[in-house]
């Protein structure tokens, strides 16, 4: 396929220096990258999508004005050469802090940006050329001098995209026509599109390539844009559920994309496990789940309540031996059922020989997938084995989100 025919009218006309955006792929890192620029073909944004969907946007030397993704929105504000204020908005929460630059480091820049800038003149692959001469790690070790100043870096809210943009190498496939995006899409098997990359930006230009047609660079771009937009949105929305955990876990050193993690969870499931060094006052999600698993194992009618230990399992296996002569089962098998696809957490308890005590065995810590769900109606699923007798009874005990565990206890 030759893309060059493709925009041949384009670049008769002078598109270069017009407003647009350039699209690329890239197989070795999965991310399509959408660079726009403004007139006089100055580059205005790098927009990495795959994984995370991150926007870095830049003036016309180079340096980076702003961030923005899921996690939070950093701006940067350059004072001459020797200092740059940097604004993190996270949950509604503002902070800004002023970080002491070296002279020599930003007139290197500068120096450095204006070599890469040389090798977009051509249109065509101006988006594989910057890359490939390095101007995402040039703006990259830039962003790192800066937030290496930062208390509490937010690295976590572009790393991950800006590694990919470093990595690209000469297979990238320019898009900037429809016959291009369909090729791109031949990298990925069904089962790729809606698992790995299901709900992403990456995802979104992919499963809807049949509905661009001319100018596929601007159209994306605009796409592209409208989602940064609410991520932004996003950013500055004060969650009052969220802010006092944030702020908490900030405070205690923790990084922002830990931070996130741990909040997430919080809020989806109140599944929270929070660092040793962090404490919560007035944390009512801990409280609650504190108070609840302290009320664990109840045998409530004769079924076992909330089970969190293998004691409890234990100590219903006591109660269940009145029915059976007094005789404990010889094997409890434990599963705690909290992912849609991962395995379970699991252990078995074997009855020993003195036939009054149990061993823990077998046990195998849970197997989480990159993109599966927590059940909403997460379960413990037991079953109890009493070897001189034919068969089995198994038994699925409800549990509430938040209290599935996912390890033996300490």
């Amino acid at each position: 396929m030759n893309l060059t025919f493709c925009l041949m009218v384009a670049c008769a006309t002078g598109w270069a220096q017009l407003p647009h955006s350039d699209v690329v792929y890239s197989p070795k890192t999965n991310t399509v990258t959408t660079m726009h620029f403004g007139g006089g073909n100055t580059l205005e944004s790098i927009t990495i999508s795959g994984k995370t969907h991150t926007t870095i946007r830049v003036a016309p030397n180079g340096q980076p004005k702003q961030i923005s993704n899921e996690l939070a929105t950093v701006d940067y504000t350059f004072a001459g050469t020797g200092s740059v204020n940097v604004t993190q908005t996270v949950n509604g929460q503002t902070k800004t802090q002023k970080v002491a630059m070296n002279s020599q480091d930003v007139l290197n820049f500068r120096t450095l940006y204006k070599d890469a800038v040389k090798v977009m003149g051509d249109a065509v692959d101006a988006a594989d050329k910057f890359l490939e001469k390095g101007g995402a790690s040039l703006i990259g070790n830039l962003l790192n001098t800066i937030n290496n100043g930062i208390e509490n870096p937010i690295n976590a809210c572009f790393q991950q995209a800006l590694d990919a943009a470093k990595q690209t190498d000469k297979s990238i496939i320019p898009i900037n026509c429809l016959e291009a995006l369909v090729e791109a899409t031949k990298f990925h098997d069904e089962a790729s599109l809606k698992d790995d990359l299901k709900g992403q930006a990456a995802d979104y230009i992919f499963q809807n390539y049949s509905e661009w047609r001319d100018g596929l660079g601007d159209a994306i771009f605009k796409g592209l844009m409208a989602i940064d937009k609410q991520m932004q949105a996003d950013n500055k929305k004060e969650q009052q559920n969220r802010l006092e955990l944030t702020k908490a876990l900030l405070n205690n050193g923790i990084s922002l994309e830990d931070a996130a993690s741990i909040v997430d969870t919080a809020i989806n499931s109140g599944d929270v496990y929070l660092p040793a060094n962090v404490k919560l006052p007035g944390d009512n999600n801990s409280k609650d789940k504190e108070k609840k698993d302290a009320e664990h194992g109840q045998i409530v009618d004769g079924k076992l309540v909330n089970p969190q230990t293998p004691q409890d399992f234990i100590n219903y296996a006591k109660t269940i031996a009145k029915a059976h002569g007094g005789k404990l089962p010889d094997a409890i098998d434990v599963n705690y059922y909290k992912y849609f696809m991962g395995m379970p957490f699991s252990y078995v308890l074997k009855l020993n020989k003195d036939k009054k005590t149990y061993t823990i065995d077998n046990v195998l810590e849970p197997t989480v997938i990159s993109y599966d769900k927590e059940l909403d109606k997460p379960y413990c699923g037991i079953t109890i084995w009493y070897y001189s007798k034919v068969g089995h009874e198994h038994i699925d005990i409800p549990l509430e989100k938040g209290h599935v565990p996912q390890s033996l206890p300490k």
